[in-house]
């Protein structure tokens, strides 16, 4: 009997996370996928992944690291496929700047809306919310802002890390990796247009002063996706050429 296998996404916000979910959940028929909603780095609930594997997931994602996903017990599942989407720092905390400023669902601390780059990043260091933006790719995949701890968990966690061009491909890759042929609304493939989008002309210029204020919270996150484009944008990891043996 082949083993049945799971598909796990790490969403970290603003990388086209909400159109991973819906490809997932619009291919499940939202009976079958589990987006697990949960504060940016907060750790979610192990009975709810428990249960969440129990009833025979297909799919898994959501603002966890894969650390946490790990220690809950995957019951019914015997593989999961894990990856993730990394995207340009600057591009991505401009994303969730412009998001929170336009949307007050977007965060519970009415202080961080209607402010400048410079004022934002004042009010998250005095409400010690800086994990938002220091390095949060590297963060979320290794539990610090460090490319070199990043890439070896990546390597021994993941099979695939992809750069958001490539969203469709590693969409198509996993889940032919995952094998299993009953995804009741059709195979999963990525919508027309992007999902939780928001409009660059919403998004701030940041200047030269912000862009140096800016640049310690993105350096880490800098070096992981250039090494993921040098490698043409998809790394298939030494977890993926082991199993493949």
């Amino acid at each position: 009997m082949p083993p049945k296998r799971s598909i796990v996404f790490t969403h970290v916000p603003r990388t086209a996370g909400s159109s991973i979910h819906y490809a997932f959940l619009r291919a499940s028929a939202e009976k079958r996928a589990h987006v697990y909603a949960t504060g940016f780095l907060l750790k979610p609930n192990k009975d709810s992944i428990d249960r969440a594997f129990a009833e025979g997931q297909l799919y898994l994602g959501g603002h966890f690291s894969l650390e946490e996903v790990e220690t809950a017990t995957a019951v019914n599942c015997d593989e999961t496929i894990n990856f993730l989407t990394l995207r340009d720092p600057l591009e991505r905390f401009l994303s969730h700047h412009a998001l929170i400023q336009s949307d007050e669902r977007a965060t519970n601390i009415p202080s961080l809306r209607n402010t400048t780059i410079s004022a934002f990043l004042a009010e998250l260091k005095r409400f010690e919310q800086m994990r938002m933006i220091d390095n949060p790719h590297c963060v979320t995949i290794c539990g610090e802002p460090s490319f070199e701890a990043a890439k070896a968990a990546i390597a021994e966690r993941y099979d695939f890390a992809c750069v958001t061009a490539r969203v469709a491909d590693v969409v198509e890759q996993v889940t032919d990796l995952a094998a299993r042929p009953e995804w009741p609304g059709g195979r999963p493939a990525l919508p027309d247009f992007p999902h939780n989008s928001v409009s660059h002309e919403l998004r701030a210029v940041p200047s030269e002063a912000e862009r140096a204020q800016l640049e310690p919270f993105l350096a880490e996150d800098r070096k992981l996706l250039d090494w993921v484009q040098q490698a043409g944008g998809l790394v298939p990891t030494r977890r993926r050429a082991r199993r493949a043996v």
